[in-house]
């Protein structure tokens, strides 16, 4: 990637939050390049729900909108795009309120 001038961060420490308070766990992706695309990498024989939660949980932590999962494992490169679409914005942009804080 540096080759192609991709900005990247690789294996930037993500801090996991419960009800706002920090967990000692702590998730690594791969990297994180553009400051927005999270990429992780596996060499496994396909991939499967289990990375692609993997995933979703990367995203939901960071609020980072894509991540990419590429899988070098099988005869073929297998790649996956996921988008995260907070459900808590609706589609002007606005997030929306809690129910107890709308009048």
């Amino acid at each position: 990637m540096a080759q192609r001038q991709i900005p990247l961060a690789a294996q930037v420490p993500i801090q996991v939050l419960y009800k706002g308070n920090p967990l000692t766990k702590e998730y690594i992706p791969d990297f994180i390049c553009f400051e927005q695309v999270i990429v992780e990498i596996k060499a496994i024989r396909q991939l499967t729900s289990v990375e692609q939660a993997q995933m979703i949980n990367y995203l939901k932590a960071t609020g980072k909108p894509v991540g990419v999962l590429l899988n070098f494992g099988s005869p073929r490169l297998e790649w996956k795009r996921m988008v995260f679409t907070d459900p808590r914005i609706r589609s002007g942009g606005a997030p929306e309120r809690p129910a107890n804080e709308r009048q």
